[in-house]
């Protein structure tokens, strides 16, 4: 998997798909991205990501399918916890 498949699927859940990858590799995409607009804006990562994050598209689309990913992955808990209980 790459950067820009996750990228893309990422864009995909913004309008409704569900996420193919992990909320950690939506997560790990996200940093990837921040270190990439930290070069071009000559900062940290950490202020890239802090700058960024209402207006980079692909950061706005990387942290929405971290926590669609991240609420899937309860929500397959819960049906399990659920059916044990049954």
């Amino acid at each position: 998997m790459t950067d820009t498949e996750i990228r893309k699927n990422a864009a995909a859940v913004a309008s409704g798909a569900q996420p193919t990858y992990s909320a950690s590799t939506f997560e790990d995409s996200m940093l990837r991205r921040a270190d990439e607009l930290a070069l071009r804006q000559n900062v940290t990562p950490e202020q890239a990501l802090a700058k960024n994050l209402s207006s980079d598209r692909e950061l706005m689309d990387l942290a929405h399918a971290a926590e669609v990913a991240r609420c899937a992955a309860y929500g397959v808990e819960v049906r399990k916890r659920q059916s044990e209980r049954a």
